[in-house]
């Protein structure tokens, strides 16, 4: 725009000099300011599209970032989902492992007193008929 006024300026200077060379002047110069003007107007338009672009590039990149988002949080309720039901199928393990060892821990009681009998019987302490085995029920039978 500096430019511009330069060039008017001169253009004035030239008119009040008077005669056809100061037209002709006048009109190079003038031919050149609205030249000068239009480039200008038509960078700003370039400008103005090329920052319409680049708001467009920023919407769609934001979208495709709150796309990712949510594909990013249903990844991760899905993670919980299956912590929590492996959470579950721990807790249910861990009982069922409480219960097998309860179960283990009576047998090989029962095992002993067994083999304690056998080494009677073995060593003619006790006679194999005078043993009475009481029944016990099944581990986990009720």
């Amino acid at each position: 725009m500096e430019a511009f006024a330069d060039l008017w300026n001169l253009a004035q200077k030239l008119v009040g000099a008077g005669g056809w060379l100061a037209n002709l002047a006048v009109a190079i110069v003038g031919g050149f300011a609205l030249l000068m003007k239009m480039r200008g107007i038509g960078r700003e338009d370039r400008v103005g599209e090329q920052q319409a672009k680049a708001v467009e590039q920023q919407g769609s990149f934001q979208e495709r970032l709150l796309k990712a988002l949510e594909r990013s949080d249903a990844r991760e309720a899905r993670l919980f989902e299956r912590m929590d039901r492996l959470s579950r199928d721990n807790a249910v393990l861990t009982a069922d492992g409480a219960e097998m060892r309860v179960e283990l821990g009576l047998v090989r009681n029962q095992l002993r007193n067994v083999t304690a009998l056998l080494r009677q019987v073995r060593d003619g302490s006790v006679a194999p008929g005078a043993i009475e085995v009481p029944e016990t029920p099944a581990p986990g039978a009720s």
